[in-house]
């Protein structure tokens, strides 16, 4: 099973970092759970428009420049 190799959420609660809470969190907020990963969240989150956010900013997979 891939899930728990890809899910950031569960990587933070194996080995919480600053770095896998704000992917967890951005996980979550896509819609992704401990126990299921929404596909193309990736994409999702690269993509979000929610500069309101605190972690806008911050989040992970984007196009580094």
């Amino acid at each position: 099973m891939k899930t728990p190799l890809t899910n950031p959420i569960l990587k933070f609660q194996a080995s919480p970092t600053r770095t896998r809470a704000i992917k967890a969190k951005c996980a979550e907020c896509v819609g992704c759970t401990s126990s299921s990963i929404e596909p193309g969240f990736r994409d999702t989150i690269r993509h979000c428009i929610c500069r309101s956010c605190p972690l806008w900013q911050f989040r992970p997979y984007q196009v580094k420049a």
